[in-house]
């Protein structure tokens, strides 16, 4: 199976939430933070990867579909 950008984002989601159980020190507490930034910082280029494949008639992945190489 492929690794997406919606995978990825999947992982760091399940970490939130193990933050949010108490289940992380503080330390991997403040590494969350760091990779909620990421979530954002990928989303953001997805959106505008699929923005230029659309603007030259690509064919452009579902959101959270294109491949982490």
């Amino acid at each position: 199976m492929s690794k997406t950008t919606g995978s990825v984002r999947e992982l760091l989601t399940q970490a939130m939430t193990k933050a949010a159980k108490g289940e992380l020190s503080p330390d991997e507490g403040k590494m969350l933070c760091n990779l909620a930034n990421q979530i954002s910082t990928s989303m953001a280029v997805e959106v505008k990867v699929l923005e230029l494949k659309r603007r030259i008639n690509q064919v452009a992945e579902t959101f959270g579909k294109l491949e982490v190489h």
